[in-house]
């Protein structure tokens, strides 16, 4: 078995599981090349299943649940793990589907590999839910699982990588923590190939959106984020304080900043004073374990180090637009 592809589904439309289903047999692969593992997370509606049924003569597909009442992606995909077969491991979404022969140009890669490949990184596209049109491109991008193929028994497999049980958000970003330090440890980075494999349908009644309201998984959710983001990096940087872990914690800071400033721009900043809380205690955790003064983080961000600001610009729009007189100096500094 090459592939192994966990889906997650809650309740899901009969016509978005038969789209990715459809774009499955569609790969330009033998059918044992590869395991669709159907995952339901507790549904009340599983209505869902009878079409995936409808594909078993062309595709291997295998069904498992989840019993509790959390409704989290990150559950179905640690109970999808438990069944992995194939080598190569991938993550689609209940309503995205893989474009036209994705699999295929992955196999005829790796088939021609004479190195040890850990992550394939490749590009996805968000698309209209009715047209199915290319709305943006996300080429990759670090934190999401969608459009990665990881090596289940060089990478996955042997450094116990995994999801975060009952974690309501952010799980995508954990997993990708994990795989990253992991990958630091190895001297290693992942293999970028640009090619277009995954589209991500932007539908406003997604898991995520119907269970959680829409961007509450951000907001009300906002520890989490910290926690996925921070988390897995730390032992390591408090081990060795090498740039790329510490550089971690840092962003997660600088994006900690950028999503608080939104907040308050869109709610209020009394709404907001827990999130701050959080924020205090995360840079309260920076100083204690990694001995940074303040001034020290303030530095490190500003110096730019290993040009991680693919999200300077994106904080950059917080000063003079959400809260004017405050830069992230500032915010830092009031610490």
């Amino acid at each position: 078995m090459l592939f192994s592809i966990i889906i997650p589904c809650h309740n899901s439309k009969t016509e978005s599981i038969k789209n990715l289903m459809h774009s499955l047999t569609k790969q330009g692969i033998d059918k044992d090349d590869l395991q669709v593992i159907i995952v339901d997370d507790n549904s009340s509606d599983k209505s869902y299943l009878d079409i995936c049924k409808t594909f078993e003569d062309e595709l291997n597909v295998e069904y498992y649940h989840t019993d509790t009442d959390i409704h989290c992606p990150g559950n179905t995909r640690i109970e999808g793990m438990k069944h992995v077969k194939g080598g190569w491991l991938c993550f689609c979404d209940h309503d995205d589907y893989y474009e036209d022969n994705a699999l295929k140009q992955i196999k005829i890669y790796t088939g021609n590999l004479d190195h040890t490949v850990y992550v394939i990184s490749t590009i996805m596209h968000s698309v209209d839910p009715e047209t199915h049109d290319y709305v943006d491109e996300f080429a990759h991008k670090s934190a999401w699982l969608h459009g990665k193929f990881f090596n289940y028994n060089k990478l996955i497999k042997p450094y116990n990588i995994n999801f975060k049980k009952d974690l309501v958000t952010h799980e995508d970003i954990y997993f990708n923590s994990s795989v990253l330090n992991v990958l630091f440890q190895l001297n290693t980075d992942l293999d970028y190939l640009d090619i277009n494999t995954y589209c991500w349908v932007n539908d406003e009644e997604s898991i995520t959106r119907t269970i959680r309201n829409d961007r509450g998984y951000l907001y009300e959710n906002f520890e989490d984020y910290i926690i996925c983001a921070a988390e897995p990096f730390m032992d390591m940087a408090i081990k060795t304080h090498r740039i790329e872990y510490v550089n971690q914690i840092m962003m997660t800071l600088l994006h900690s900043y950028f999503y608080y400033e939104a907040a308050v721009f869109n709610e209020g900043q009394a709404e907001y004073s827990d999130v701050l809380e959080i924020i205090r205690k995360f840079v309260k955790n920076i100083q204690n374990n990694l001995g940074y003064s303040l001034s020290d983080i303030v530095g490190f961000i500003y110096a730019d180090v290993v040009k991680y600001y693919v999200v300077k610009g994106d904080c950059e729009i917080c000063v003079g637009k959400f809260i004017s007189s405050k830069s992230f100096k500032d915010f830092i500094y009031d610490m």
